[in-house]
């Protein structure tokens, strides 16, 4: 899954689940935050050539990884804590189940799946969209609605926070 997935639906999933919270600005900076980190410490390390694998989830897509930073929030930084549990959630939207040696690492061992089907260096979009077509359609699509669904929601939450404004009739702002 990509960005707008992972935030609109796991925001549409906190305003749910913590109704009794008003979300701002700051909340869903927190939210965002933790709702990427997986990717922000897998994709870098992949694009810099240091991945163990040719995969770009490998540790932040681990439960060892999600389940030490719940409880680090939860312990040591508690103006984070619900937030953060919006990183294993992370791992459910990427379907982290399918790549069992990724998700239970080292548990399994100390592999990663590798989940990309070529190098990043020699990689071509339309390829890869045939490839992931041929390999799991259901994947594909799964991922393509989840995005819309995650534009949407996104949306809806932006402009419920105030971060989006409803541009009124006959003003210029």
């Amino acid at each position: 899954m990509m960005l707008f997935g992972h935030l609109g639906l796991t925001g549409f999933a906190a305003q749910r689940l913590l109704s009794d919270v008003t979300i701002g600005w700051q909340e869903f900076a927190k939210l965002a935050f933790c709702a990427m980190l997986p990717d922000l410490i897998d994709k870098p390390l992949y694009v810099l050539g240091l991945a163990p694998v040719n995969s770009s989830r490998i540790w932040g897509h681990t439960l060892l990884w999600s389940l030490t930073f719940c409880l680090f929030c939860w312990r040591f930084w508690s103006s984070l804590w619900p937030w953060a549990l919006a990183t294993p959630a992370h791992l459910i939207l990427d379907r982290m189940w399918s790549h069992p040696r990724t998700l239970f690492w080292p548990v399994l061992g100390n592999r990663f799946d590798g989940i990309l089907p070529m190098d990043l260096s020699h990689f071509q979009f339309l390829k890869f969209l045939k490839w992931r077509w041929e390999q799991s359609p259901f994947s594909l699509v799964f991922d393509t609605i989840a995005e819309v669904a995650g534009v949407v929601l996104l949306t809806l939450l932006l402009k419920k926070i105030g971060i989006i404004q409803k541009k009124e009739k006959g003003t210029d702002k």
